[in-house]
């Protein structure tokens, strides 16, 4: 909220409390000087008390101190409490039936007579409770102690500017609310005090205090009740008015003024709607225009980012097989020449030149494979997904055939659960499986009798979760993190061979699918590694 809104509240509450303060000082001149018209505004209607002047006049003083907004005031808050518990001692006693200790009225007024069966200097019940009410707001606002001060201070405000209003509309329809009887009723200029005292307190208690903040906010809803709730209430009221004063004032037969309120309530209304439609048409209207840009801008800006992410794809794909090209070529010729030199000076190059000669031939396969896997990884972000229903029973056992082929005199028990179909680009999904059974298969190699286990976990959530399990050398969990980066490896290479790159692999073809990965392991008890792939029901992600 902008501080503009605050000014205006500082304003408001500047006019409201001077006008309530002239409004209490004129009744408590009419009763010092005997011409009561100043503290009634008419003959035939009843005066402000005296009490209720002189609350005015310290609730206006209250007012004028609280308009800057101070955090604390001690003065008002004085006055605020002088005033609530002038309200409160009258409202009690008014609905008691006796008079308040001490008779201030009667030290305030000698014999002030009465309209009717009606007191003149007595305060109406209803204005009693008002003054206490505004007494314990001001009270509220003066100290804030809490921060929904300012939110009950507001629908007390509120309360008292109804209040106000609806004595106003009774003696605007000749119909004085409470007159009649021994009922002290309200006056008429009490009734616009009322409105004045509640109108200060919400600007007070500023525009994020409620209800205020339903009209002071920024958003649609405010900006519509701010524009239609103030033109509705006075449609009602016109329209209200207009039957009347053809009834009563203009003696127009009743009916003929019937039709003709309706006549008007219905054009108020009709313009109502017509002004309602026209800005919420209007406002939708925009909306649908900044929408439209919107989705014109992010479609540019997707298609300008697809073309830079295809032209960084092509550049990669340039840049991966000219690397593949440039290091292949003195690859080759190293491992060429330490070959040779094995074969050709075997007997002159000794033992320690031998050992020499196949470290270099090792490290130069060892370099060739990895560019092989570098590529491959490469290649397995930009095959486009060819998506078909897969029968992984059957993509598992030609897996598991190949992966048995130069195994041959180790004791391997393989046992392979019923698989479902799932959706997925075949070449892809054995590229993965193959990495995962072939790992089992190479960690597993310490064992007298391996043992892999491929199945499938209960269905959950639409995945379907298949997992590779052996009883291999296993790994430690605290760096399960690390399992599916790129070159991370869990154990030394003059132990198990590999380039650290297969299980990265796994992961890149399993997320195109839309899929997870993960995996659980112990130290010497084997490990599970578990890949969850889309149904057939599912659609997959390319």
């Amino acid at each position: 909220m902008d501080a503009r809104a605050y000014r205006w509240g500082a304003r408001t509450c500047a006019i409201a409390a001077a006008a309530l303060g002239a409004l209490g000082a004129s009744g408590l001149a009419g009763w010092l000087s005997g011409r009561l018209v100043l503290a009634s505004l008419g003959a035939a209607f009843i005066p402000m008390a005296p009490l209720t002047a002189l609350a005015f006049v310290s609730l206006a003083i209250a007012f004028l101190r609280l308009r800057r907004r101070t955090s604390s005031d001690i003065p008002a808050t004085i006055a605020a409490a002088l005033v609530c518990a002038l309200g409160s001692a009258r409202f009690i006693a008014l609905l008691s039936g006796g008079t308040a200790f001490p008779d201030v009225e009667a030290t305030l007024v000698r014999s002030p007579g009465a309209f009717g069966a009606v007191p003149l200097a007595r305060i109406s019940p209803v204005t009693a409770a008002c003054l206490a009410a505004t007494g314990a707001a001001i009270i509220l606002l003066a100290t804030r102690r809490r921060r929904w001060s300012g939110d009950i201070a507001g629908w007390l405000g509120t309360a008292v500017v109804l209040t106000g209003c609806t004595v106003l509309l009774g003696y605007a329809y000749g119909t004085p609310l409470l007159y009649g009887g021994s009922v002290i009723p309200v006056a008429l200029p009490t009734g616009g005090g009322l409105v004045l005292s509640g109108i200060a307190t919400l600007a007070v208690a500023g525009p994020l205090a409620r209800p205020m903040r339903a009209f002071t906010q920024g958003d649609a809803r405010a900006r519509l009740l701010r524009a239609f709730l103030p033109a509705t209430t006075g449609a009602v009221l016109v329209a209200s008015a207009t039957g009347d004063i053809l009834t009563f004032r203009l003696h127009v037969n009743p009916a003929l003024a019937a039709a003709v309120a309706a006549v008007a309530a219905v054009g108020v209304v009709a313009t109502l709607v017509w002004r309602i439609a026209g800005t919420v048409g209007h406002a939708i209207d925009r909306a649908e225009e900044t929408l439209t840009r919107a989705r014109d801008d992010l479609e540019a800006a997707v298609a300008a980012r697809t073309a830079e992410l295809a032209r960084i794809n092509e550049e990669l794909n340039a840049f991966a097989s000219s690397v593949s090209h440039d290091l292949r070529a003195p690859l080759r010729h190293m491992t060429g020449f330490a070959t040779l030199l094995e074969r050709k000076c075997r007997d002159g190059l000794g033992d320690e030149g031998r050992n020499y000669a196949r470290q270099v031939i090792d490290a130069g396969g060892r370099m060739s494979r990895l560019i092989d896997d570098l590529l491959a990884f490469a290649r397995t972000a930009q095959t486009p997904i060819r998506t078909v229903l897969v029968d992984l029973t059957d993509l598992v056992r030609d897996v598991i055939d190949d992966a048995s082929t130069g195994v041959e005199g180790r004791a391997i028990e393989w046992h392979v659960d019923p698989l479902p179909s799932v959706e997925g680009d075949r070449a892809l999904l054995r590229q993965a499986l193959t990495n995962l059974i072939t790992n089992a298969v190479k960690y597993t190699r310490t064992r007298d009798q391996a043992r892999i286990h491929i199945g499938m976990l209960p269905s959950g959530d639409g995945e379907r979760v298949l997992y590779v399990r052996d009883n291999g050398v296993g790994f430690d969990m605290a760096y399960v993190d690390k399992l599916f980066g790129v070159f991370q490896r869990l154990h030394a290479a003059e132990q198990f061979e590999g380039t650290g790159i297969g299980l990265a692999n796994v992961r890149r073809i399993i997320q195109r699918h839309g899929g997870r990965t993960w995996a659980e392991g112990v130290i010497d008890q084997g490990a599970t590694f578990f890949v969850s792939l889309p149904s057939h029901e599912r659609t997959t992600i390319a």
